[in-house]
């Protein structure tokens, strides 16, 4: 499980920080996120993080922008990670 939060700006940078917990047991405290995002006109997109190890973590995901939010599902082998990201503010 991962709760944490990220940050986009007009470019479709993104940043952020979450804690990832498995099993119970928290196995990386504040593990660090960046990322450049595609977002095509059907509201589908990717982003690839670097999450300072050197594979990167590839999330596929549509946006809804009638609620403000973004799922996503997390497209490496062998992963089964799924997101639900929620705009609590906007910036730009």
């Amino acid at each position: 499980m991962q709760v944490g939060s990220v940050s986009g700006d007009p470019d479709n940078n993104w940043i952020g920080s979450t804690v990832v917990n498995v099993g119970g047991q928290t196995v990386i405290p504040d593990a660090k996120v960046t990322g450049k995002a595609q977002v095509k006109p059907d509201c589908t997109g990717s982003v690839a993080y670097n999450k300072g190890t050197p594979a990167e973590l590839n999330v596929s995901f549509v946006v809804n922008q009638k609620d403000n939010e973004i799922y996503g599902l997390v497209v490496d082998k062998g992963s089964v990670i799924s997101c639900t990201l929620k705009m609590i503010s906007k910036r730009f």
